[in-house]
């Protein structure tokens, strides 16, 4: 994770309830350039055919001081 923030990429602060390991939802943003990760996100689990039960993240503020 620590590599991964070093080039850019910050923490998506949503969780799914069905999750039974802590998994980290991250997104690379490109400096400047406005996006709406959780958006993409739930996209590309439609997509992939995949679970969109996203809630926010309580633990994130523990985890990363709060930073996204």
């Amino acid at each position: 994770m620590r590599a991964l923030r070093r080039i850019g990429f910050r923490r998506i602060p949503v969780r799914r309830p069905s999750d039974k390991e802590g998994l980290h939802y991250m997104a690379l943003k490109a400096p400047g350039v406005e996006v709406d990760a959780l958006a993409v996100l739930i996209d590309h689990n439609r997509r992939e055919d995949q679970p969109i039960d996203f809630e926010p993240d309580p633990d994130l503020a523990a985890c990363e001081g709060g930073e996204t």
